[in-house]
């Protein structure tokens, strides 16, 4: 339930009946209303908390998700993906295996696939880019943001774009995982700038797989 609910359950319910007057001392209805009040305060704060551990990062973020042998789906068999995002309100994935051909844009998934991001290195740093420390790369989206960092001076070392991505309702991810189509794999930045696409999937299966604890 958002606050906004909770506010609006608050103003539909039904007013007390007027009690006679001498039935409660006044230190009573006052005592009522701070609880009352202290209630709604409390399930505030509550609320608050809840948002923010469902932003906190789960297991699967800035790892790489890599399609299984056991792979159901022809389009994503040997894909190998890197989640930008994984926490309890749900995950994003880009394909980093799968460029275009003659230097357009690559897949990087089924949903908006006109939307266009790019990965890149972060000897280069955008106002746009999203810089994912802990893995030593950034990310950009939108036509006008990957134009500007194609076009930077000195340009990244390393970058890679794709239209489109990957995306997961919560828990869904780890659904996909469990069900033995994905398998959840340690990154490591150079085996991504430093391997060739159709190499990738092979070259994952070399670094270690994580087993979900949550």
């Amino acid at each position: 339930m958002t606050l906004s609910n909770l506010m609006n359950l608050r103003k539909a319910r039904p007013k007390p009946e007027a009690q006679p007057q001498g039935d409660k001392p006044p230190e009573k209805k006052k005592e009522s209303f701070l609880s009352s009040y202290g209630f709604v305060l409390l399930g505030a704060a509550l609320l608050a908390i809840s948002w923010v551990f469902s932003g906190a990062p789960m297991q699967g973020q800035h790892r790489f998700l890599v399609a299984t042998a056991a792979m159901p789906r022809p389009d994503l068999q040997k894909k190998v993906l890197f989640i930008i995002r994984d926490d309890r309100g749900g995950a994003l994935a880009l394909a980093v295996n799968a460029p275009g051909a003659k230097g357009a844009p690559g897949f990087g998934g089924p949903v908006e696939p006109t939307k266009v991001f790019a990965l890149h290195s972060l000897d280069v740093q955008l106002p746009e880019t999203l810089p994912m420390q802990d893995a030593g790369i950034g990310v950009v989206e939108g036509a006008e943001a990957v134009a500007k960092l194609k076009s930077a001076k000195p340009a990244p070392k390393w970058y890679i774009v794709v239209k489109g991505y990957f995306s997961w309702g919560p828990r869904q991810l780890e659904q996909d995982i469990t069900s033995g189509a994905w398998e959840l794999v340690d990154f490591d930045k150079d085996v991504l700038t430093s391997t060739p696409a159709p190499k990738l999937w092979d070259a994952t299966h070399q670094l270690p797989k994580l087993v979900l604890t949550h």
